[in-house]
C-alpha cells in the first residue's frame, strides 16, 4: 500500500465512518472516540480505495487497547479496519475483495460491526 501525503481535516464520509465504528463498546473506545475529535487526515491510498492515515493531538489520552485492531467492520466484499497503535489512532482501511466502487466510503447502514473478543487473562501462576 502506497500512501500519498495530505494534511487535511477528515471529510463528511470519514468522519461517518470513524464515528459508527467507534459507536461500539471496546476497550479503549471512549479514549479513541475523544481522539477523534482531533483527528486529521495525514495520508491517502495511492490505489483510491479510501484508505487513510490519521494523526491525533500530541497531548490526546491515550487508550488502553487490547489489539492493532481493536474494532472493524464489514460489508458485502468488503472490510473496514480501524487501527489503533499504542492506543492512538493510526488507520482507516478500506478492503475490497471486487471491483472497489466509484465512491470509496461504505455508508454505516451497508456495514455491520465487529469487535474481536477479549484476551484471556494471562495464567500467572505458571511463571
Amino acid at each position: 500500500m502506497t500512501m500519498i501525503p495530505v494534511k487535511r481535516p477528515l471529510h463528511d464520509e470519514e468522519k461517518a465512518l470513524l464515528d459508527f465504528l467507534l459507536s461500539a463498546e471496546f476497550p479503549g473506545h471512549q479514549e479513541l472516540k475523544a481522539q477523534a475529535e482531533h483527528v486529521e487526515v495525514v495520508g491517502r491510498c495511492k490505489c483510491g480505495c479510501g484508505t487513510i492515515d490519521l494523526r491525533v493531538e500530541p497531548h490526546s489520552l491515550r487508550a488502553n487497547t487490547e489489539k492493532h485492531i481493536p474494532i472493524e467492520a464489514y460489508g458485502e466484499a468488503l472490510d473496514v479496519l480501524l487501527f489503533a497503535q499504542n492506543g492512538i489512532l493510526g488507520m482507516l482501511e478500506i478492503v475490497y475483495y471486487a471491483e472497489p466502487p466509484e465512491r470509496p466510503y461504505p455508508r454505516p447502514d451497508q456495514l455491520k460491526l465487529w469487535a474481536r473478543p477479549p484476551l484471556p487473562p494471562k495464567d500467572v501462576s505458571s511463571i
